[in-house]
């Protein structure tokens, strides 16, 4: 019995091992692959976070008037999440 207890927390210790080091590669893979460097990475981690704050100020009500063109009535429907039918 504390051998099988010991078999499944080991075995769940290595997945976890096994799921970082997969993780790490995906991120040298993509490193790697656009050649970019990781003070790039960290650009794009402000700038995305940069435009989640828009969506948040846009998503307030739901809605975003389109101030681009001269009709003043069309307004766009924002949705933060998808909607699975």
């Amino acid at each position: 019995m504390i051998f099988k207890s010991f078999l499944f927390s080991s075995l769940s210790f290595s997945m976890r091992i096994i799921n970082s080091v997969v993780v790490v590669g995906l991120y040298y893979g993509f490193l790697t692959t656009f050649s970019i460097g990781p003070s790039q990475i960290f650009f794009l981690q402000s700038w995305i976070r940069e435009e989640g704050d828009l969506e948040d100020l846009a998503c307030m009500n739901r809605y975003w008037f389109d101030t681009n063109n001269d009709n003043r009535f069309s307004m766009l429907r924002i949705q933060m999440y998808p909607q699975f039918i």
